[in-house]
């Protein structure tokens, strides 16, 4: 079975881009920053046929630990989607520290989808 993992889930574009993976038959594992109690109405909506794991991108690097506990299994097809990208007050407020960790995150989250097996990023 295909399957992906999507950081960035929550927001406006991750929450439709894994309603639009879900809806094709697509296993997949949603992670955010929230917790799902915290997630929007609308959001929750186009997320909930997806599994979801509350990880922060600065702590992208437990997410082989965070797996494990849910016991979701990776497969040899699944792609890794790094949709998470954010500024200290808005996504594009030019923050230039803002912009370094999600270049630091970026990174890591590359490193964790080839220690799980992701076969893409």
């Amino acid at each position: 079975m295909k399957k992906a993992i999507v950081t960035g889930s929550t927001g406006f574009i991750g929450a439709s881009f894994v309603n639009f993976l879900t809806s094709n038959g697509i296993k997949v594992l949603a992670l955010g920053r929230k917790s799902y109690s915290q997630i929007k109405e609308c959001r929750r909506e186009k997320i909930k046929n997806a599994d979801y794991i509350c990880l922060d991108m600065a702590e992208i690097d437990k997410l082989d630990k965070e797996i494990k506990k849910i016991k979701w299994e990776v497969g040899t097809e699944c792609v890794f989607f790094n949709l998470a990208w954010g500024g200290k007050t808005t996504l594009s407020d030019l923050d230039i520290e803002a912009q370094i960790k999600n270049v630091s995150w970026s990174v890591t989250a590359l490193e964790e989808s080839v220690k799980i097996g992701c076969s893409r990023f």
